[in-house]
C-alpha cells in the first residue's frame, strides 16, 4: 500500500493512507502522503478479528463521511467489510480484492454459504462491486470468483509484489541471523508467517518427524493461534531439529528469510482458490526454492510449476517431501535450479507493478 499511495502521489494526487499500522522496508511513505491512522488489525483469536474489524470499518465510515465526503476511495478488502462501505457513502471509488469474502470465511467452515448473513453479504458485494469505478484483485483464481458477482464484472488482474532491494539474497557465511541461531552448516527448512488455523502449519511437525539427518532443520517464525499447541507437540514429541522464532523485526527480514535452503508454502485446501500466500513473492525475491504444500489445483501451485522454482506436494506425502528435501541439499545442480529461477520469477512481481493502477485512472 505505500508502494501504491507512493505512485498516485508522485503523479500528482493527493493521497490519504488510512490504516491501523504503518510497517516501512527500504521505501519508506513519502513525506506528502498525509497519515490517518485507525484500530490496528488483532488477530490473536477469530473474537478480536472480528471486533477489530467491526472497529476498523466504523472508524473508516465516520472518516468518510465527515472528512472525506468528496475524495475517491480505493478500498482494500482488509477490514472485509471495507468494499461495502461505498454503499452508505456517496464517493466515487475503486476496490482492490485481495481476500474475496465472504467466500473465504465460508470455505474455513466458519459461516455456511445457505446462513442469512452470506447471502445479504454476497447481494452487498454485487451492488457495491457494479458501482465501483475499478475492481483489481490479484490473480486469475480470485477474479473467476469474484465474476461470480455480476456477468459484466470484469475485474483487473493486478499482481501484488515485494521490494527486490530490501529483499534479496545474502551469502550463508555472511548472514547475522545464521550466526546468531547457530545454524552455520545446516540444511533449514523455513516457514515464516501466520500459525493460524486456516494455514495447516501442523504439517511442519509430522514433517520434521519424518526426517532423519542431523543437518537438516525446520525453523518456524511467526505466531498465531496454533503456536504454543505446535510447540508442545514437537517438544512432547522429542523433536529436536525444530526451532520456533517470534515474528522478526522488519530490519531483520532480509536475514531470515535469506537464511532459508528451501521456504516453506502452504495452503490448506478450503481456501486454494481465494488466495495466494504473500509470502511466496518474499521468499522468490531472496532466492529460495519452494517446497509447496497444497492441492494441485490451488493457483499457488501453477505459480511454482509455472516458474519451475520447487515442488508442489499434497499435505500428507511426507516421504515425497522428504526426499525432496534430501534431494535439494544433496543435489548442487537441482539446487541451483531452483534458487535461479526463483529469483527470475521475481522480477515479474516488483515494485512498477503499482504503476498499472495509475495506468487505469490516466486512461479516463
Amino acid at each position: 500500500m505505500i508502494d501504491i499511495a507512493n505512485t498516485f502521489n508522485e503523479a500528482g494526487y493527493k493521497v490519504i493512507l488510512i490504516t491501523g499500522r504503518l510497517v516501512q522496508r527500504n521505501i519508506p511513505l513519502h513525506e506528502s502522503v498525509r497519515l490517518d491512522k485507525i484500530i490496528k488489525y488483532r488477530r490473536s483469536n477469530i473474537f478480536m478479528r472480528l471486533v477489530s474489524w467491526i472497529v476498523a470499518t466504523l472508524q473508516i465510515l465516520f472518516k468518510i463521511w465527515f472528512k472525506y465526503r468528496d475524495s475517491h476511495l480505493f478500498i482494500v478488502s482488509n477490514p472485509p467489510l471495507a468494499p461495502l462501505l461505498p454503499l452508505i457513502s456517496r464517493n466515487s471509488y475503486s476496490i482492490l480484492i485481495f481476500d474475496v469474502y465472504p467466500d473465504a470465511i465460508s470455505n474455513l467452515g466458519i459461516l455456511s454459504k445457505k446462513s442469512l448473513l452470506f447471502k445479504l453479504w454476497s447481494s452487498a458485494n454485487k451492488k457495491s462491486f457494479a458501482k465501483a469505478k475499478y475492481v483489481y484483485t490479484i490473480s486469475e483464481g480470485m477474479k473467476s470468483i469474484l465474476k461470480k458477482y455480476g456477468n459484466d464484472l470484469e475485474p483487473e488482474v493486478v499482481s501484488i509484489w515485494t521490494d527486490n532491494f530490501f529483499l534479496k539474497p545474502i551469502d550463508p557465511l555472511k548472514n547475522p541471523f545464521i550466526k546468531k541461531y547457530n545454524l552455520t552448516g545446516k540444511f533449514i527448512v523455513l516457514y515464516s508467517g501466520n500459525i493460524g488455523i486456516a494455514g495447516d502449519v501442523d504439517s511442519l511437525i509430522e514433517l520434521a518427524a519424518s526426517s532423519r539427518r542431523d543437518d537438516v532443520v525446520f525453523l518456524i517464525i511467526g505466531k498465531g493461534a496454533r503456536r504454543e499447541t505446535l510447540m508442545k507437540e514437537g517438544i512432547s514429541r522429542k523433536l529436536k531439529n525444530i526451532l520456533f522464532l517470534p515474528w522478526q523485526p522488519v530490519e531483520e527480514l532480509p536475514y531470515s528469510l535469506s537464511s532459508a535452503s528451501v521456504a516453506v508454502v502452504i495452503q490448506g485446501n478450503r481456501i486454494s482458490e481465494i488466495a495466494v500466500p504473500s509470502k511466496f513473492y518474499n521468499y522468490i525475491s531472496v532466492g529460495v526454492p519452494i517446497l509447496c504444500i497444497a492441492s494441485r489445483d490451488a493457483e499457488i501451485s501453477s505459480l511454482v510449476a509455472k516458474y519451475d522454482c520447487g515442488k508442489v506436494f499434497e499435505s500428507n506425502n511426507f516421504s515425497g517431501m522428504v526426499d525432496y528435501i534430501n534431494e535439494l541439499s544433496d543435489n548442487k545442480e537441482l539446487y541451483m535450479k531452483f534458487k535461479n529461477n526463483s529469483l527470475l520469477a521475481s522480477k515479474d512481481f516488483q515494485v512498477r507493478n503499482a504503476r498499472k493502477f495509475l495506468t487505469s485512472f490516466r486512461t479516463d
